[in-house]
């Protein structure tokens, strides 16, 4: 994930992982706070070996979440939507005339 924001720095910047989620937060950047909390991703991250950086242009703050390797983790967590291809719309007969 990529967060665009001019003139930012990683002394600035914290970030807290958990197993579904994140919350990071910029303070003092031009008198101003930011914020960007996720709290339910579709899948389990591994919270220690998540991380994030601050490219030299100092323009983003890029977020990078470590999955686990066991795939069964992942599809156990995956939304009901996502268990089933999605089916084909038909459009509908109806007469309009």
């Amino acid at each position: 994930m990529l967060v665009p924001l001019e003139g930012v720095t990683k002394p600035l910047v914290s970030v807290e992982f958990n197993a579904y989620g994140f919350d990071l937060r910029v303070t003092g950047l031009a008198g101003a706070n930011y914020r960007c909390a996720v709290s339910d991703l579709h899948a389990e991250i591994v919270p220690g070996e998540s991380s994030f950086m601050v490219p030299k242009s100092n323009k983003r703050v890029v977020v990078k979440l470590k999955v686990p390797t066991s795939e069964s983790k992942i599809v156990a967590r995956a939304s009901p939507c996502q268990s089933a291809p999605p089916q084909p719309r038909v459009p509908s007969r109806r007469n309009l005339g």
